[in-house]
């Protein structure tokens, strides 16, 4: 049996790629290929990241304690077992984004070992990456929906990440591919997948249920909205999602779907710097063939300085590329729209319908940052 292990990283379309999978169960079976539910999520095996990695935000209350992590990750190892043994796929993919960190090298043994004793024979290690400047970007655009505190550029660490990989797997079994849509088969990480690490099984992307993507994209202008939100009613609420969070992302959504939908873009000068800090798009393309499509590899990451061109807490307005005008016409927007209208009254910590006009007033005072 041949096993697939996706790393991530974050940011490349993760989870859509293992939502698609999690509905797609019983097609990937009549191809050959085990997919199997982990607990709470049952799409993200993030039981593998027990004794090797962070469980993310909610990995606590779900595990209170180590010793229950171990028995767990423990039982479900043996449950896989025994399903594998009875199925006898000739390929089982797992898949966690987490696993995309700077790991101790006896940790991924450990992990290779427990994926061994499944009855595997061939491990490999399938990732992709995206160009500096567009993952830091994209994870901005994923930290200030539950969050106001802007994290600070830092240069890409793929290398620190996936050299572990290689002792432990085998350099010939990592497996990176680049995150662009310019590259991607059909343009889509899923196609993409299934060409490059599952084309042996015959299986096509037309073959799979299309998982659902909850993921809402926001512009610059959006963007300082949800900041400036999180920061005046959940100031202390750090890396938490929250339903009225999400409410006014929807609804500000609604209204650029009218007035027009526009990327974010980093500064000029910190995108620059973001692409050139380290020499990890030298080594993945070295490495690996990962080309980023119109990257200068001319640039010298010595030629840069080591830090960011921006503060020490940076705002958004220090980071991306704002229009006022639009941000102003998206408070007026947000004045007349149900978000406002049809609000509660509010109770506890949520702020009701007076609150959120009151916050708007605001804003038309002092455009966030």
């Amino acid at each position: 049996m041949q096993v697939i292990l996706h790393i991530g990283a974050p940011k490349t379309g993760t989870t859509i790629l293992q939502k698609t999978f999690r509905r797609s169960e019983r097609v990937l079976a009549a191809h050959g290929i085990a997919y199997p539910r982990s607990p709470r999520h049952k799409s993200k095996h993030r039981i593998l990241l027990v004794g090797i990695g962070s469980l993310g935000r909610d990995g606590a209350s779900r595990f209170p304690d180590e010793t229950r992590h171990d028995d767990q990750r423990k039982a479900w190892f043996a449950r896989l077992g025994r399903q594998l043994r009875k199925t006898s796929p000739e390929i089982l993919v797992l898949s966690n984004e987490g696993l995309f960190g700077v790991l101790p090298t006896d940790r991924l043994a450990a992990l290779r070992e427990d994926i061994l004793s499944l009855g595997a024979d061939h491990i490999r290690i399938a990732g992709y990456v995206r160009r500096p400047s567009d993952h830091y970007l994209s994870g901005l655009q994923q930290k200030i929906k539950a969050s106001w505190k802007v994290p600070l550029p830092g240069p890409l660490n793929c290398r620190q990440v996936l050299e572990p990989y290689m002792d432990v797997f085998g350099a010939g079994n990592v497996l990176i591919r680049t995150y662009d849509r310019a590259t991607l088969c059909e343009g889509d990480l899923v196609a993409d997948f299934v060409n490059a690490y599952l084309s042996v099984s015959g299986l096509s992307r037309s073959d799979l249920r299309e998982g659902r993507d909850g993921n809402i994209s926001l512009s610059g202008e959006a963007m300082t909205l949800v900041r400036q939100y999180r920061q005046d009613f959940h100031h202390d609420n750090d890396d938490v999602f929250t339903s009225d969070t999400t409410a006014l992302m929807r609804a500000i959504r609604q209204i650029e779907d009218r007035i027009g939908p526009t990327r974010p873009r980093l500064r000029p000068e910190l995108s620059v710097w973001l692409d050139s800090a380290s020499d990890d798009p030298l080594w993945l393309r070295e490495t690996f063939g990962v080309v980023f499509p119109g990257y200068d590899y001319g640039t010298c990451p010595d030629a840069w300085p080591r830090r960011p061109p921006v503060p020490e807490q940076p705002s958004l307005t220090d980071i991306i590329v704002i229009d006022r005008e639009k941000q102003r016409r998206m408070i007026d927007e947000l004045g007349r729209s149900a978000w406002v209208g049809n609000s509660p009254p509010g109770f506890g910590w949520l702020p009701g319908r007076g609150a959120r006009r009151d916050w708007l007033a605001g804003l038309r005072n002092a455009p966030p940052d």
